[in-house]
């Protein structure tokens, strides 16, 4: 599903640059990022349901780094083009 899809499905969308490995490789960076990044629209929009992360390559590295070490962020991924020892 596209971001224009979800939206239009009224699914919040959002993203940040330090969740993606090509850009940051400190896991505490990413998640912190993460959480601001939901607390502001959350702040915007109101509460959220559940949090589902996605990405490919580096951001699906990112999304599976920070659902292991911060459990609870997320409630669910969507990751492709994932690596198997990740």
């Amino acid at each position: 599903m596209t971001y224009v899809a979800a939206l239009g499905r009224g699914f919040g969308v959002l993203s940040t640059a330090l969740a993606n490995l090509g850009h940051n490789c400190n896991i505490v960076l990413q998640a912190e990022s993460l959480m601001m990044a939901k607390e502001r629209l959350i702040e915007q929009y109101g509460p959220v349901r559940y949090t589902i992360g996605t990405g490919c390559s580096g951001g699906s590295i990112v999304q599976n780094w920070v659902a292991n070490a911060y459990p609870g962020i997320y409630q669910g991924l969507l990751t492709t083009c994932s690596y198997p020892d990740v």
